[in-house]
């Protein structure tokens, strides 16, 4: 996949999920997250996406990577992590490659 700035991947995954019908309360905690991921990639002057830099976002957001070693990481430390993870996917693949769900019967 063509490599993209961080606002265009972003923009492109959430017209994904939404394509895929995620819920649009799923869809708004995704904007909350996204948006102050792509405040930070712009605050340091990082036009592109890469998993290393948003894993230093995610880790002085929360101490991340204390609390996973000390197993303390709640779910919202672990929500961050996926949603760093599908950004990372999306730019690699194009694609959502897995998908959460509260339940089997989709």
């Amino acid at each position: 996949m063509e490599r993209q700035t961080i606002r265009k991947l972003v923009n492109n995954l959430e017209q994904e999920l939404i394509r895929m019908g995620y819920a649009e309360a799923t869809l708004n905690y995704y904007r909350t997250n996204w948006k102050m991921i792509v405040d930070h990639f712009e605050r340091i002057g990082e036009d592109y996406f890469s998993e290393t830099t948003a894993m230093e976002y995610i880790d002085k957001k929360c101490d991340f990577f204390k609390k996973e070693q000390a197993g303390e990481l709640t779910q919202s430390n672990i929500y961050l992590f996926r949603i760093i993870r599908m950004m990372g996917d999306y730019q690699q693949h194009g694609t959502v490659l897995r998908r959460y769900e509260r339940s089997l019967s989709r």
